[in-house]
């Protein structure tokens, strides 16, 4: 639950050319910090959905239509997949 690998992580996205998806690390990390401010917890939220609707199938690639759930927790992602979907299309 240590926020440190995260934010090492976001570090080398930025090194690597991807700024917005080290901010989104940087700030879903914030978020998974207590926000006591219960306004500052909803502007950060409000960020992170606008970062998520612009950036979420670039971050996804050709998982984006294959995915039936997607979960992004500190900037990582979960995804879940039928498993008949995906060979299907994979292999098509």
């Amino acid at each position: 639950d240590d926020a440190a690998q995260r934010l090492i992580l976001a570090d080398w996205l930025d090194d690597h050319g991807q700024p917005e998806r080290a901010a989104f690390v940087r700030l879903q990390c914030r978020l998974a910090d207590w926000v006591p401010d219960w306004k500052e917890r909803q502007k950060l939220t409000r960020q992170q959905d606008k970062q998520l609707a612009a950036h979420r199938a670039a971050w996804l690639g050709k998982l984006d239509g294959l995915c039936h759930r997607v979960e992004f927790v500190r900037g990582l992602c979960r995804v879940w997949v039928n498993g008949r979907t995906l060979t299907s299309k994979a292999f098509r």
